[in-house]
């Protein structure tokens, strides 16, 4: 698996678009196979994962990881908002979801960026670049994308209100680190002198899911590197990411990404 840094991604744009979605107008719930971007420019929205739902407002940028089930909409108050979507891997070498590639960086959930702002023109300008059929179209649309990303980071890095806890970045290394062992919320209380219930605000607040979410998810995700490098068989692929039952294991990878180990 390869890490690639903030200064190395090479976006893959699969679709950019710039709309005034109607008032109660709702997305889901549903899964994506790539990262996106959901920049609000008016109106309100909101985010809904699991048992979390999150209020989205002008000036609001929204990453949402591939293969996390989620509802997305327009608040029903009888008014148009406006919003731009970028649907991208972050690499040309493969798909995050397969574990080609990881970030070096975690972006952060909500990043909150200056209504108007340098962002939204970049958005628009991606989203007018991937309607046109320039020569250089496909390119000019990855190196606005990757100006986004970069714009972003830079407010990760620095300190933007949504960016992920020292504490944060700790657990998720840990459970990354313990993939095939069955951690739960008690165990991270117990590693990092929390309470199970303080584990799990911390996780709902800065990703926006709870911790067994975020395992599942990364259970998955490296499951599908062992099937697709390591060319493992299902049942020891399963047991090395915490399943004690394959076909349960099979199940819970279709429903994540959309087709069965055998298939990936």
């Amino acid at each position: 698996m390869e890490i690639i840094s903030i200064e190395d991604i090479n976006p893959v744009v699969r679709m950019v678009n710039f709309t005034a979605p109607l008032s109660g107008t709702v997305w889901g719930p549903r899964l994506i196979f790539d990262f996106e971007l959901i920049c609000v420019v008016k109106g309100r929205f909101e985010y809904t994962t699991g048992e979390t739902t999150t209020p989205l407002n002008p000036g609001d940028v929204l990453v949402i990881y591939p293969c996390l089930e989620h509802t997305v909409g327009k608040i029903d108050d009888g008014q148009r908002g406006l919003w731009s979507c970028i649907h991208c891997e972050l690499s040309d070498k493969g798909a995050w979801v397969e574990g080609d590639y990881q970030l070096a960086l975690e972006p952060a959930y909500v990043t909150h960026t200056p209504s108007g702002g340098g962002l939204v023109d970049l958005f628009r300008q991606a989203a007018h670049a991937f309607a046109g059929q320039g020569r250089y179209s496909k390119e000019i649309v990855s190196s606005l994308v990757r100006s986004i990303w970069l714009r972003l980071a830079e407010q990760w890095v620095e300190g933007g209100s949504t960016q992920l806890s020292g504490r944060m970045e700790k657990m998720m290394e840990y459970l990354r680190e313990h993939l095939g062992d069955p951690v739960s919320r008690l165990d991270l209380a117990r590693k990092f002198d929390l309470t199970p219930q303080h584990v799990n605000s911390l996780f709902r607040k800065e990703l926006g899911i709870t911790p067994g979410e975020f395992l599942q998810r990364e259970r998955v995700r490296h499951a599908a590197f062992l099937l697709k490098d390591e060319k493992m068989s299902v049942r020891d692929v399963a047991a090395a990411v915490g399943f004690c039952d394959q076909f349960y294991f099979s199940r819970v990878f279709k429903n994540i990404t959309g087709v069965s180990p055998s298939q990936a």
